[in-house]
C-alpha cells in the first residue's frame, strides 16, 4: 500500500480556471527555467534530485534523481486551487538505471482547508532499467472538502540507483454530470426483493444543485410503465428502489434535466429478471453474501504465496475456508485445496499491459487469461477471480474491459478487487463485483481506525451495492523494510489482539469477508517472531469469526449507535436473539455506551471485554465485544434501550 506524502510548498499562481481539455496548466514541466539553483513554478529543489541540463527525453534538460544509499525523501510538487468535482491526469516520462527499493513515480494529492492530507492518487511507477516510460496519475472528482491539491514528481522512500523525469503536465479530465448507472442486484440480476438503482452523478463538475434538476429512471415494469421520478438525490448521486417482481428483462435508463428542459447525458444498464434464487456457481445475493451453490459462505482466508502441500497441510489446520494466493493457482493446487475443504481464488491481476509481468498488448494479455479460465473454471474449489490489487485509477478503461471479458469467460464466479484507492471507490465501480481495501496502519497509531473508516467509505461510494472483503493486516512491517536485523528488530509485530482490533472493526464497519495479510510474512519473520506464535494468533481471531459466522450471516440487520466517535458497533438478529458485535478503534482505553432500539433483560458477553452496566463498556487498548441480548418479553417494544438506562 502506499503511504501518504508530505509537502512543504506554497500554492502556486497558475490556477485550474480556464485550463481546456488537453490544456496543461503546469509550469515549466520540462524543467528547462532554472535560475540559480530555483526551478520556476516548483517547490524547493533539494538532494538527491537536482536538474541535468543533457539528459531530456530529446536531449535537454530532465530532473534527475541520484542516490547511492538510502537518501533522504524528496518530492517536487506544484499546488493548485481546487475546483470541486473536477478531475486531473498528471503525467510525465520517466526512465530508470539499477534503480531499487522504490519506484520513480507521479502523484495528486489533495489537501483540507487545515491543511491536512485528505486523499491521494498514485502512478504505478517504473523501477530497475527502464528506458523512457510514460505514467499517470488520474484523481477524479475531487471532494469538496479539499481546498488544494498538489502534483508531485519523486521516487519512493528508501529508493536508489538513479532516474529521470521529463515532461511533466497536468491536464483536465471530461468529468459527465451523469457518470454511470448501478444497481444493487449482483451483475443486474435479480429475482425477489428490492432493488435499487443508482445514478451517479457529479453535479459540483456542473455547476449545479439538486434542486434545480430532476431525475427520472426508466425502467422495465412488467405492466408497461416506463418512467419514475428519483426517490432521493444529491449533489453525488440519485436512487430508486422498487420491487423487482414488477420489472422484467430490459433496459433500465436515466436521465437529468434542469429546469429550462435542458438535458444531460444520458446512461443506462440491461437489466435481467429472473425466476428463482437459487442458481449454481458462485454469486452474491441481494444480501451481499457470497452463495456457494446457494449456500451462504462466510470468507475467512489468509493471502498466500504459492500453493504448495506442505502449507496446505499446516493452513488446513486453522478455522479457515479459503485463501488468496498471489501466485497463479493450477488445477491441481485446486483439488489440493478441495481435499482439505478449502476454497480458493484465482489472481489474475498481473495481465495487464502496464504491469511487470503482463503481455505487451491488450490481445495477449485477453488470450492469457482467456486459457487460464479455460483450464480452471467449474473447478468445485474455485471461489472466483481476483482482478486487480491497488493498480492505479489512471488504468480504470483497461480494468473496467477485464470485467466484461471475465463475465464472459466465467459467468458462474465473481471477480475481487483489493485497493488502497478508498476515495476513488466509485470510479472503480464498474469493474468489480466485490471489493476491498488494505489499511495497514499498525505503524501509525493516528491512523489506527482506518480499519474502520475505511470500509465505511467504500460501502457508501458503492451505494451498498457490494460486498467488502477487507486485507487484515497481520504481518510485521519489517517484512516489508530494509536494514540490518538490529534494525528490523526494532520494530513491533501485529500481535493477536491488534490483529482482533482490526478485524473486529472491519465487521463492525460493515465488511462480510477477511482476508489475513499473510500466510508468507509470517513465516518469512519467523527469525524474529516464531510463526507457530504468529500464526496461532491469527488462526484463534480467525475462529472467533468462524465461531458466530451463522450470526453474521443473517439477513436481519439491527440498528445500534454508540455515544463514542471511537466505537463501532453492528447488530444482527439470529434465531429470536440480537447479538451485537463492537469494537475499540482505538489503542488505548475508550469509554462509551451502545444503543439499541431493541428491548433486553441482559446482555450475555460470548467475547471479549463485558459491559459494566447495561451496555456501557470500559474497553481495554484494543478491545473488542460480542453480546446477545436476552429478549424481555415485558419490555414494550417501542422503548429505547442503552448502555446509561438502570
Amino acid at each position: 500500500m502506499n503511504g501518504f506524502l508530505s509537502f512543504s510548498c506554497v500554492l502556486a499562481a497558475v490556477t485550474a480556471v480556464g485550463a481546456s481539455q488537453g490544456e496543461t496548466f503546469l509550469r515549466n514541466g520540462g524543467f528547462e527555467s532554472v535560475d540559480g539553483g530555483v526551478l520556476e513554478g516548483w517547490s524547493s529543489l533539494r538532494p538527491p534530485l537536482r536538474v541535468d541540463k543533457s539528459s531530456g527525453r530529446n536531449g535537454g534538460s530532465a530532473l534527475a534523481f541520484c542516490a547511492e544509499s538510502k537518501p533522504e525523501h524528496t518530492v517536487l510538487s506544484q499546488t493548485f486551487p481546487v475546483m470541486p468535482g473536477r478531475s486531473y491526469r498528471a503525467s510525465l516520462w520517466a526512465k530508470t538505471e539499477n534503480l531499487t527499493g522504490g519506484r520513480a513515480m507521479v502523484c495528486i494529492e489533495w489537501y483540507n482547508e487545515a491543511g491536512r492530507w485528505a486523499g491521494g492518487v498514485y502512478s504505478q511507477g517504473i523501477g530497475g532499467t527502464e528506458d523512457w516510460t510514460e505514467i499517470n496519475a488520474v484523481a477524479s472528482r475531487l471532494p469538496e472538502t479539499a481546498k488544494t491539491f498538489r502534483v508531485g514528481v519523486y521516487v519512493e522512500r528508501g529508493g536508489c540507483g538513479r532516474a529521470w523525469f521529463d515532461d511533466v503536465s497536468l491536464t483536465p479530465v471530461e468529468t459527465p454530470v451523469v457518470a454511470g448507472l448501478y444497481s444493487s442486484a449482483y451483475r443486474n440480476q435479480a429475482a425477489v426483493g428490492d432493488v435499487t438503482f443508482f445514478a451517479d452523478l457529479n453535479l459540483a463538475s456542473g455547476g449545479i444543485s439538486p434542486d434545480q434538476v430532476k431525475a427520472i429512471f426508466s425502467l422495465p415494469f412488467a405492466n408497461g410503465r416506463k418512467t419514475v421520478v428519483a426517490d432521493a438525490i444529491s449533489n453525488n448521486w440519485a436512487s430508486v428502489t422498487v420491487d423487482a417482481s414488477k420489472l422484467k428483462t430490459g433496459t433500465a435508463g436515466f436521465r437529468l434535466m434542469d429546469s429550462s428542459g435542458r438535458r444531460f447525458n444520458d446512461t443506462a444498464i440491461r437489466f435481467e429478471r429472473f425466476e428463482g434464487e437459487n442458481r449454481k456457481g458462485v454469486r452474491v445475493d441481494r444480501h451481499n453474501r457470497l452463495l456457494v451453490d446457494g449456500k451462504p459462505f462466510f470468507p475467512v482466508g489468509m493471502y498466500f504465496g504459492k500453493v504448495n502441500s506442505e502449507d496446505l497441510e499446516v493452513y488446513s489446520k486453522g478455522s479457515f475456508n479459503c485463501l488468496m494466493p498471489y501466485a497463479r493457482i493450477t488445477r491441481e493446487q485446486l483439488d489440493m485445496c478441495a481435499d482439505r475443504g478449502l476454497k480458493a481464488f484465482c489472481n489474475i491481476k498481473d495481465y495487464y499491459t502496464f504491469t511487470r509481468r503482463g503481455r505487451p498488448t491488450r490481445e495477449e494479455n485477453d488470450e492469457a487469461v482467456r486459457k487460464i479460465a479455460e483450464e480452471l473454471k467449474g473447478h468445485p474449489a474455485l471461489l472466483g477471480w481476483y482482478l486487480n490489487d491497488e493498480i492505479p485509477p489512471a488504468h480504470i478503461d483497461e480494468l473496467k474491459e477485464r470485467y466484461e471479458l471475465m463475465k464472459t469467460l466465467d459467468p458462474d464466479r465473481p471477480t475481487w478487487t483489493m485497493l488502497y484507492q478508498v476515495r476513488q471507490m466509485r470510479e472503480y465501480l464498474p469493474s468489480f463485483d466485490i471489493c476491498g481495501s488494505d489499511p495497514y496502519p499498525h505503524d501509525d497509531w493516528k491512523r489506527w481506525n482506518d480499519a474502520y473508516t475505511w470500509p465505511r467509505i467504500q460501502i457508501a461510494d458503492t451505494f451498498r451495492s457490494r460486498p467488502v472483503w477487507q486485507a487484515i493486516q497481520a504481518h510485521d512491517s519489517a517484512a516489508y523494510k530494509t536494514g540490518s536485523r538490529e534494525e528490523l528488530m526494532k520494530t513491533h509485530p501485529t500481535g493477536e489482539a491488534e490483529v482482533r482490533s482490526l478485524a473486529w472493526q472491519a465487521l463492525t464497519a460493515g465488511a462480510n469477508g477477511f482476508f489475513f495479510y499473510s500466510f508468507f510474512d509470517l513465516k518469512k519473520m519467523d527469525w524474529k517472531t516464531p510463526f507457530k506464535e504468529s500464526f496461532g494468533g491469527v488462526c484463534r481471531v480467525a475462529e472467533e469469526l468462524r465461531r458466530y459466522e451463522h450470526v453474521f450471516l443473517s439477513t436481519d440487520p439491527v440498528e445500534a449507535v454508540a455515544d463514542s466517535p471511537h466505537i463501532g458497533v453492528r447488530g444482527w438478529r439470529y434465531g429470536g436473539k440480537v447479538y451485537l458485535a463492537i469494537s475499540n478503534q482505538r489503542h488505548s482505553r475508550t469509554h462509551g455506551s451502545v444503543s439499541v432500539d431493541v428491548p433486553f433483560s441482559a446482555a450475555e458477553t460470548l467475547l471479549g471485554d463485558r459491559p459494566l452496566k447495561g451496555l456501557e463498556f470500559d474497553f481495554a487498548p484494543f478491545g473488542i465485544s460480542l453480546v446477545r441480548l436476552m429478549p424481555s418479553a415485558a419490555a414494550n417494544s417501542s422503548d429505547k434501550v442503552d448502555g446509561r438506562r438502570k
